[in-house]
């Protein structure tokens, strides 16, 4: 995971104790991994989450999108 955070390809919302949200990139560059903390549920986290990662990408000039089956 440790690798994947320093290639910019996961991000991790902690609040000094323990981790309360995470989220990253496939390579092809569609969103995947996501977890958000039960007690942080339905706070619109997972989708500020999103919106920063697709804004990271886009600043390296990625193609963020989101990969339905």
């Amino acid at each position: 995971m440790l690798s994947r955070i320093n290639q910019k390809q996961m991000w991790v919302l902690d609040d000094g104790k323990e981790i309360k949200a995470y989220a990253g990139i496939h390579k092809d560059g569609s969103l995947g991994v996501e977890y958000v903390a039960p007690d942080l549920r339905r706070q619109n986290i997972a989708s500020r989450m999103q919106l920063f990662i697709a804004d990271q990408m886009m600043k390296n000039n990625m193609i963020p999108y989101d990969f339905k089956r």
